[in-house]
């Protein structure tokens, strides 16, 4: 491929040293070509620049919204949780305070018996 293109670059400096109108029409328009080929080039080489960047724009957003989800996921077990220990702890301390309260009770039933009674 090298040498080819070497070989084509020759060729054409040695036909710019002649001065005839075919010639410099056909260096022209091989240059036009040319030109044109590397419109292409870049046009696909931006276009696939812009393809990646979009592509790498939808990935963060993608992984913006699976870090949302989590820490969503992860509020709502902390919430689940504070209610579930607050509903133990509401339970526990009623369940104490009717403990003592039968305590009390047979205490003082109790005390009735043994004083009351005499």
């Amino acid at each position: 491929m090298k040498n080819a293109t070497l070989l084509k670059s020759a060729l054409s400096n040695l036909l710019k040293l002649k001065q005839e109108t075919l010639i410099t029409e056909y260096l022209n328009i091989t240059d036009s070509i040319s030109r044109v080929k590397l419109l292409q080039v870049n046009k696909y080489a931006g276009i696939r620049f812009d393809f990646l960047k979009e592509q790498k724009r939808v990935t963060q957003i993608e992984l913006l919204k699976s870090k949302e989800k989590r820490k969503k996921l992860i509020a709502q077990v902390i919430g689940v949780f504070l209610l579930l220990a607050s509903i133990f702890i509401s339970f526990y301390e009623v369940d104490t305070e009717r403990i003592k309260l039968n305590r009390y009770i047979r205490l003082r039933r109790g005390f009735q018996k043994r004083y009351m009674m005499k």
